[in-house]
C-alpha cells in the first residue's frame, strides 16, 4: 500500500487515499465517500481499457451482478461509473482485514482443520454465486480475505462470467491466473461451476502447503504442469497435511471435471465429512494473531498442535474400534508428522500393523486354532522326549530314588546382571552314575552283615582249605574296628568332562586354556570349587564356578553362553518407520543417516543358531501404508549394512 502520488476525487465524491493492489485490468484504491462519511475500495479499469466498450460492458455487468448477491462471503457493492463517464470504476466494501496470500507470507501454511474452515466458508459465499449464474473464475488466495474476526469474504468478480449472457472475450485471450485455471479453460472451454471448484482445490493446496500445486518457470510450463494433471499430493510436500486431505484436494483438482464435486455445497459436505468445522472454528483466531514478534507465539503454536493430535488420537481410536484400519493409520500419519516420538501413536500404529497382518476370516481363525493346537501336541512331544532322554543319562538306585541335580554358581559385572526371571547361562549337574549306586548296594550289604562274630584265627587256619575264609573274615573284623581308610585314599583331583555351547567356544581353568573338545574327553581337575571362564566369538563372555566332585565327574556338564545382539545399519532416502517383527514397536530411522544400527537379539547358544534371518518391514514416514519388505541375513556380534530406496513404496501420481 502507499499514498496517491496526486489528490484526485472521482465523481466528485470518492477522494482517492492509497493504492491498495494493481492487477491486469484494473487498480484499487482505498477512498473516502464523502457523501456518506465512510472509507470504501474503488476498483478503476487501467485507462487506456476504459476507453474500450468491450471491458466497459465488463465492468458494467459485474457491478449488477454482484450487486444482485447479498452474503456476508461476498463483498458488498455500493456503486459503479455511469457509461457516460471517462472513468469505469467500482466502488465496493474496504474490508478491514487481509488476503490469504498475505497471511500465507505472515504466517506459513495452516494446519488443514484451519485451512478447512476458510475454504467451507468460501464455498458457501460461492455458492450462492453459483445459485445466480455467477462464475468467479479468478478464485486465488490473493482475492480471498479474512475480515478482522477471521470470516471469509470473495473479491474481485472482475472476471466473472455470466452463464446467462453472451460471453465478452478477445479471441484467444487469458483471463485468470496460470496456476489456479481448471485445464478445459486452456482447451477454450466456457468458465463454469467446476473450473471453480478446480480453482478452490488449487487455493486449498497453497493454504496447506504453502506452495503452488502446479508450478514452472514461466506459464507455459504451468499450463502444460495442469493440464497433465502432474503434481505434488498436498501430504507430501507437507506430512502434517495427511493423506485424507491430500486426497480430496487432488480429487477437486482432477483433471476430469466429472471426477471435481458436482457443486459447492457437494465440495463443502465433503470437506465436513473429514473434520469438524464447528469444533476448530473458535481456535482459528488464536492461531492467525499469533505472530513472530510475540513471545507467547511458540507456546501457543505448540498448544495447539497437542490439541490437533488429541483430536487426531481420539479419531484413531474410534476408527480403529469400527475395524477401519486404514482410516486409522491415515490419521496416526498426521500425529507421527506433528510428534515423530510419540509413545502413544508408535504403540497403536505396532498394534494396528500387527492386527492387519493377521487373518481375518472365519476359516482361517479355525485354521489357527488347529495350528496352534498342532503346535502345542508337537511342543509337549518334544518336552517327553527330552526328560526321557536326561533320564537314560543316569540311573536311580533300585529303590527309585534320585538325587536332585544340583546347579552351577554363576557370577557376573553388575553391568550384566539378567532378568529375575531366569538365568542367562547355565550348568547342568547329572544325576549319579551307574556304578556308582552299585558300589553304594555293595558297601550297604557289607555292613549289614558284620554283626556276626567270626572264629578265632588260629582255629580255622588248621583248617584245609580255610585261607580263604579266614582272609574274608579278618577282613571284615578288621574294617569293624579299624579307622575309615576311605578318608586316607580319597582322590584328590577327578576328570570332569564338559559339554560347551556353541561348539567354537573356548575354557579357560587356573589360566590354562581349553578348547570345546579337549573339555568333552575330559580335563582332571582338583577335587572343590573351580573357577571356569568361557569365551567364543559372537557370545558374551562366562565367568562361573563348579564344585568338583564324584558326582559331578559322572556326567559331562553343559556350559551354554548367550549370543551377542547382531545390527542391522540401514540407509534410505527419506524418514522411515521399521519393523524387526509384527510385534514390536517401529524404530524411527533417519534419511540423514544419524540413525543407530538397530539391535536384533539373539538369545542362548543352545536356544538360537548363529544366524537370523530377518524380514525387516520398512515404511516411509509419509506413507505408513505402503510397506517395503526385505530379508536380512544378521549374525551375532556384526553389522549388516541395507540401503533402500524408498521411493518403491509410493503410489503414482
Amino acid at each position: 500500500m502507499s499514498p496517491v502520488s496526486m489528490p484526485e476525487t472521482i465523481a466528485e465524491r470518492y477522494e482517492l487515499i492509497e493504492t491498495l493492489g494493481h492487477g491486469g485490468m484494473a487498480t484499487v484504491f482505498r477512498a473516502f465517500d464523502r457523501t456518506l462519511a465512510r472509507q470504501v475500495a474503488i476498483k478503476r479499469l487501467h485507462p487506456h481499457l476504459a476507453s474500450i466498450p468491450e471491458h466497459r460492458a465488463r465492468f458494467e455487468r459485474e457491478a449488477r451482478a454482484v450487486a444482485r448477491l447479498d452474503h456476508p462471503g461476498i463483498v458488498k457493492i455500493y456503486d459503479f461509473s455511469s457509461p457516460e463517464s471517462d472513468d469505469a470504476y467500482i466502488v465496493m466494501e474496504l474490508v478491514d482485514g487481509e488476503s490469504l496470500a498475505a497471511l500465507l507470507e505472515r504466517c506459513g501454511p495452516l494446519p488443514p482443520e484451519f485451512a478447512a474452515i476458510v475454504i467451507a466458508e468460501t464455498l458457501q459465499a460461492l455458492d450462492l454465486a453459483h445459485q445466480h449464474q455467477i462464475i468467479h473464475r479468478d478464485l486465488k488466495p490473493e482475492n480471498i480475505m479474512l475480515r478482522a474476526d477471521t470470516s471469509v469474504v470473495i473479491l474481485d468478480f472482475g472476471l466473472a462470467n455470466l452463464l446467462d449472457q453472451a460471453r465478452i472475450t478477445r479471441s484467444g485471450a487469458l483471463l485468470g491466473s496460470p496456476a489456479f485455471m481448471a485445464p478445459e479453460l486452456m482447451e477454450g472451454h466456457s468458465a463454469d461451476i467446476k473450473s471453480d471448484l478446480f480453482a478452490i482445490g488449487a487455493t486449498f493446496y497453497r493454504l496447506v502447503t504453502g506452495d503452488d500445486a502446479f508450478e514452472g518457470n514461466h506459464p507455459a510450463q504451468i499450463l502444460r504442469a495442469i493440464e497433465r494433471g502432474d503434481h505434488t499430493p498436498a501430504h507430501r510436500r507437507q506430512p502434517r497435511v495427511g493423506r485424507r486431505f491430500s486426497q480430496l484436494i487432488s480429487r477437486w483438482m482432477s483433471v476430469a471435471p466429472e471426477k471435481r464435486p458436482a457443486s459447492a455445497i457437494a465440495a463443502q459436505n465433503e470437506l465436513q465429512a473429514l473434520v469438524d468445522v464447528t469444533l476448530w472454528r473458535q481456535h482459528l483466531k488464536q492461531h492467525i494473531n499469533k505472530s513472530s514478534c510475540n513471545p507467547l507465539g511458540i507456546d501457543t503454536t505448540h498448544a495447539l498442535d497437542a490439541l490437533i493430535c488429541n483430536g487426531l488420537m481420539q479419531r484413531v481410536d474410534t476408527l480403529s474400534s469400527q475395524g477401519d484400519t486404514l482410516a486409522a493409520t491415515y490419521e496416526l500419519e498426521r500425529v507421527l508428522a506433528y510428534q515423530p516420538d510419540s509413545p502413544e501413536a508408535l504403540t497403536k500404529l505396532s498394534f494396528l500393523n500387527a492386527r492387519a497382518r493377521r487373518p481375518l476370516r472365519p476359516g482361517l481363525r479355525a485354521l489357527t486354532g488347529a495350528a496352534a493346537l498342532l503346535v502345542l501336541a508337537v511342543t509337549g512331544g518334544v518336552l517327553w522326549l527330552d526328560e526321557r532322554a536326561s533320564a537314560a543319562e543316569g540311573v536311580t538306585s533300585s529303590a527309585g530314588l534320585r538325587k536332585p541335580t544340583p546347579r552351577l554358581a554363576e557370577t557376573r559385572p553388575h553391568s550384566q546382571t539378567p532378568p529375575s526371571t531366569a538365568p542367562r547361562y547355565s550348568v547342568d549337574v547329572g544325576p549319579l552314575g551307574a556304578h556308582v549306586a552299585v558300589a553304594l548296594d555293595v558297601a550297604r550289604d557289607a555292613a549289614s552283615s558284620s554283626s556276626a562274630r567270626p572264629a578265632p584265627a588260629a582255629s580255622i587256619a588248621r583248617r584245609p582249605g580255610a585261607e580263604p575264609a579266614v582272609a574274608t573274615t579278618l577282613a571284615a573284623s578288621e574294617l569293624e574296628h579299624a579307622p575309615d581308610a576311605s578318608a586316607s585314599t580319597a582322590p584328590q583331583t577327578l576328570k570332569q568332562r564338559f559339554r560347551v555351547i556353541p561348539a567354537a567356544a573356548t575354557l579357560s581353568i587356573d589360566g590354562k586354556r581349553y578348547s570345546a573338545i579337549e573339555a568333552a574327553r575330559g580335563i582332571e581337575l582338583p577335587v572343590g570349587p573351580t573357577l571356569i571362564e568361557a569365551t567364543s566369538p559372537g557370545c558374551e563372555a562366562l565367568r562361573t564356578s563348579i564344585d568338583i566332585t564324584r558326582e559331578s565327574s559322572q556326567r559331562a556338564q553343559r556350559v551354554v553362553l548367550s549370543w551377542l545382539p547382531g545390527y542391522i545399519e540401514l540407509v534410505t532416502d527419506r524418514n522411515a518407520l521399521v519393523w524387526l517383527d509384527q510385534h514390536s514397536r517401529p524404530v524411527m530411522v533417519s534419511a540423514s543417516g544419524a540413525s543407530e544400527p538397530l539391535a536384533v537379539p539373539f538369545g542362548r547358544a543352545d536356544e538360537a543358531p548363529a544366524r537370523r534371518q530377518v524380514e525387516l518391514r520398512v515404511a516411509s514416514h509419509h506413507d505408513l501404508t505402503r510397506i517395503l519388505s526385505r530379508t536380512v541375513t544378521v549374525r551375532p556380534g556384526q553389522t549388516t549394512s541395507l540401503a533402500l530406496s524408498l521411493g518403491d513404496t509410493d503410489p503414482p501420481r
